[in-house]
């Protein structure tokens, strides 16, 4: 999990940001506390390590600011901790020097509760995947994020989406897919898209521009693209062979892009339904 860390020289605000965030969602535990910005520091020089600290940014002896400069170009950490700055001034000055310093987040206490997903959300996203995580909790979340992709591929799906909705930050997702597929995120759904592509075109159900709707294209163009890349072959022309494999004759309509017309040559029966799904005797 990751190690997160508390400085604030007011107790009750330490609390009160104990239990404002969803921590276990993100996947996060609350190592330390600390009421000064020595005691921190100390705790850092001692080996141990951070990798999220919220940083009030005034309090006596040294402010915030200062012992996140101190933290950055004085102290040589192997493992660096981001901070998210907490403060009750919303003062441009402090908040432009504190994007200057690599500040992840600037927070005006009181914090909202319902914005601390977004900022934990954004924090995590700036950490390297978190290695601890149990194989078994990481294979049973990657089995829902396939199974979440092969239900829904026809939505609009991105690594972002995938990455909010799993609570997972995007590096570790894709790593995820590199190490149990092989392949990345945008690869994987592709190929989920393009496979039922050609499933639905062979159907015969639909026409090429529905089933492009219908895979999650919402570019005619670029699917008509995709398609050709990966298979080898356009979509009409995947109809079309295997169409003639049956023994039926069909045109392609190209004006209406991926419709089709009977021939005249089909038996009476078969142009009843100019949509005949198969291939069956």
């Amino acid at each position: 999990m990751y190690k997160v860390a508390i400085i604030d020289d007011d107790k009750l605000i330490i609390e009160g940001i104990k239990f404002s965030f969803d921590w276990k969602k993100f996947n996060c535990e609350i190592v330390e506390t600390f009421r000064t910005p020595t005691a921190f520091l100390e705790y850092l020089k001692s080996g141990n390590t951070i990798d999220l600290a919220f940083c009030d940014i005034k309090m006596p002896i040294m402010d915030g600011l200062t012992l996140i400069e101190t933290v950055k170009n004085e102290m040589k950490l192997e493992k660096q901790p981001l901070f998210v700055i907490l403060s009750a001034y919303s003062d441009y000055e402090y908040c432009r020097k504190a994007i200057n310093i690599g500040v992840v987040d600037y927070c005006l206490k009181p914090i909202n509760k319902d914005e601390t997903d977004a900022i934990l959300e954004k924090a995590i996203s700036k950490l390297p995947p978190d290695n601890s995580v149990q194989p078994i909790y990481a294979a049973k979340n990657f089995a829902q994020i396939i199974s979440y992709i092969n239900e829904n591929y026809h939505e609009k799906i991105t690594l972002k989406l995938i990455s909010k909705k799993f609570f997972f930050n995007k590096n570790y997702i894709c790593l995820l897919f590199k190490k149990n597929l092989n392949t990345t995120f945008s690869n994987y759904l592709k190929t989920i898209r393009l496979e039922k592509a050609k499933d639905m075109i062979l159907e015969g159900k639909y026409s090429i521009s529905e089933i492009a709707e219908k895979t999650g294209y919402a570019d005619y163009s670029y699917f008509h693209s995709s398609f050709q890349k990966y298979f080898g072959q356009t979509p009409a022309s995947l109809f079309k062979q295997h169409r003639l494999r049956c023994g039926a004759f069909f045109a392609f309509d190209g004006q209406h892009r991926g419709s089709v017309r009977q021939r005249a040559l089909l038996p009476v029966r078969q142009r009843r339904d100019s949509r005949f799904p198969s291939c069956r005797r």
